[in-house]
């Protein structure tokens, strides 16, 4: 460590105390250097700042006012979240490493009084959807075959509160999200959780049992879309932690916290302009891995070996076999990459993000023509360390991990080539909450929590029933 001027020009460079001209040099070569180290260094130019949740919020105050022309009562909000490692793993009881982001979903409203009819508002939805929605609590009322998807998931999260719907009061609401639709990052996920949290705000019936509340909106996405859903995309949503990166083992129900703890190294999704591919696809895919599990007399891939996997290698197409040979490694890049995180190798880091680019590509098929070439136009910039594709649903994000040195050089690029719209920095952020609740309203029945969920001596063990939840809960 310097202790003076004397000794910090000596140490970085030809400085000398008597010369104005370097005094100024270093000063400047120091704020340079400083200016890695704060939030707002070359982001606000390059990289694409996402509104804070008390802005968020602030704005759908305003927005709900307009609509219904009264403040609303209720704020709550849930996370997007992002895989660093791990995608299909949760499927085949293997382990996935991911992080809560700081691009939320926020939802605000009040409830009816008299009336069990539901308005809700959505800045959120797809193009081409209606922007609004009424509908009855009630069997009819709350059929998921429409057209509108955020409506089908509303619908999807009331049929599935842990009260019966005749508890469930008509409210107003409005939506607003800073999370980008249909691109890997949780948006539906983060609807879900938001909107069962608000219920459980407007009910005052708290699902405090965290695995419980995760099953619930799981099988809400599932009712919704008619797709099979892991239950880490809903729990991890619940319980994010601000600044921890989240290893979670899908056998054990195990949750293991990373601290993220980088200066000068951001994670920044790079949103490329190609749709989504059809999820039906990527459930072949799944389908194709129960298949081998089965042939190998193993519930799940998760006890499955390179070796063993040869052993019924005539048995099954190519394709089957490398995603077989896909979710068998993944999981070792998930306890690797946990470990360089730890010991915060973060070219190492980098490189696990390669490779697990690489095997989605060429083993799960999870690419495209535009995400290759945004992968080959950064791959060779020093200080970008590792990218990968993101999102199971063959979403079309690219999450890199670079050197701020490297921000500038990497946007450039890009934008050189036209590859993509939007760049952000996604940093580890915290589970959903209510922000505010009306206290003053009547208390409804509470129902008691069949099951209660508890943490072990064990670091972050969720301790339950695991044998009911596999027998109620595996996807078919």
């Amino acid at each position: 460590m310097c202790n003076n001027l004397e000794e910090k020009s000596n140490y970085c460079g030809p400085y000398t105390l008597n010369d104005v001209t370097s005094i100024k040099q270093f000063a400047q070569d120091y704020a340079n250097e400083i200016s890695l180290y704060m939030d707002d260094f070359v982001y606000t130019k390059e990289v694409h700042q996402s509104p804070s949740l008390k802005m968020l919020v602030s704005f759908a105050e305003k927005e709900f006012h307009r609509e219904f022309s009264k403040p609303p009562t209720y704020a709550v909000y849930a996370p997007g979240c992002v895989n660093l490692c791990g995608e299909s793993e949760d499927f085949n009881d293997g382990k996935i490493l991911s992080m809560a982001t700081q691009l939320v979903t926020v939802i605000v409203g009040s409830r009816r009084a008299t009336s069990r009819v539901c308005k809700i508002k959505t800045l959120l939805r797809e193009k081409g959807e209606e922007n609004y929605a009424k509908f009855s609590i009630n069997t009819s009322g709350l059929d998921t075959s429409s057209q509108v998807t955020w409506v089908n998931y509303v619908k999807a999260v009331i049929r599935n509160f842990r009260v019966s719907k005749e508890y469930i009061p008509g409210f107003k609401a409005l939506i607003v999200s800073s999370i980008p639709i249909k691109r890997g990052l949780g948006s539906s996920s983060a609807l879900i959780v938001a909107m069962y949290t608000l219920l459980e705000a407007i009910t005052k019936v708290y699902t405090t049992n965290t695995l419980e509340k995760s099953i619930a909106c799981q099988q809400a996405e599932k009712i919704a879309m008619s797709v099979s859903c892991g239950i880490w995309k809903t729990l991890l949503p619940i319980v994010g932690i601000e600044g921890k990166i989240m290893e979670f083992d899908s056998r054990l129900l195990e949750i293991q916290e990373h601290v993220w703890s980088p200066l000068d190294i951001d994670l920044i999704f790079i949103n490329s302009t190609e749709d989504v591919i059809d999820t039906l696809v990527y459930q072949k895919y799944l389908n194709q891995c129960r298949e081998v599990a089965f042939a190998l007399n193993l519930i799940s891939l998760r006890d499955a070996t390179i070796p063993k996997l040869a052993t019924v290698g005539q048995l099954f197409s190519s394709s089957s076999l490398k995603a077989a040979c896909h979710v068998i490694n993944e999981t070792d890049r998930v306890t690797t990459a946990g470990q360089l995180i730890d010991h915060c190798h973060w070219k190492k880091l980098g490189n696990v993000m390669w490779e697990s680019h690489c095997s989605m590509r060429d083993n799960f098929g999870s690419s495209c023509s535009q995400i290759q070439r945004i992968m080959s136009m950064i791959q060779n910039i020093p200080g970008v360390y590792g990218a990968r594709i993101v999102g199971r649903d063959f979403g079309t994000i690219v999450l890199a991990l670079v050197h701020r040195h490297a921000v500038r050089t990497m946007v450039n690029a890009l934008r050189s080539g036209d590859q993509c719209q939007e760049y952000q920095v996604v940093k580890p952020s915290s589970g959903s909450g209510i922000l505010y609740a009306d206290t003053n309203e009547q208390l409804l029945p509470i129902v008691s929590n069949k099951k209660r969920l508890r943490k072990s001596h064990r670091n972050n063990l969720f301790v339950g029933d695991y044998n009911d939840y596999h027998q109620q809960h595996t996807i078919q």
